[in-house]
């Protein structure tokens, strides 16, 4: 039997929930890590986190790792499918590793963080993602609380 949270006294402070455009919004959403980069070698990371302003995407649109419906559904366990949209991360083989910094893969990452020192963060909280995620060798989606000094 699942457990229900009370989540009674609790206010939202964030929300992400793509129920409109087609594109991810980058207004408050910002797509490489909190220092610019787009990969992180020293992780052994194979991928290139690429968006629309990237050079290997504007020449190759098909690699675009983002694509938001904003009339999906998506069936959260204990809920009826709410509408809020779904957000699609796709990783491919780069069509070019020398527009993705040598890397043989071209994928996506967001974060609040927005590299100026602003963005959404907060200490304390109920942290919730509703996602699907793919498992398979070489695959690590993540879903991270990191502190907004970027340490």
């Amino acid at each position: 039997m699942a457990t229900t949270l009370d989540l009674t006294g609790y206010t939202s402070t964030f929300s992400a929930e793509f129920n409109s455009g087609t594109y991810l919004d980058t207004s408050f959403l910002e797509t490489k890590y909190w220092w610019g980069g787009r990969s992180l070698s020293s992780n052994g990371e194979q991928q290139y986190f690429a968006d629309r302003s990237t050079r290997v995407v504007k020449n190759y649109p098909a690699v675009d790792p983002f694509k938001v419906d904003a009339t999906a559904t998506v069936d959260r366990p204990g809920t009826m499918a709410d509408g809020t949209g779904v957000l699609s991360i796709t990783a491919r083989p780069s069509p070019n590793k020398n527009m993705a910094d040598g890397l043989p893969y071209v994928s996506g990452l967001i974060t609040s963080y927005d590299g100026d020192g602003v963005g959404f963060s907060q200490q304390y909280g109920y942290f919730e993602i509703c996602a699907q995620v793919p498992s398979g060798q070489g695959l690590w989606p993540a879903f991270w609380l990191l502190p907004a000094d970027g340490d």
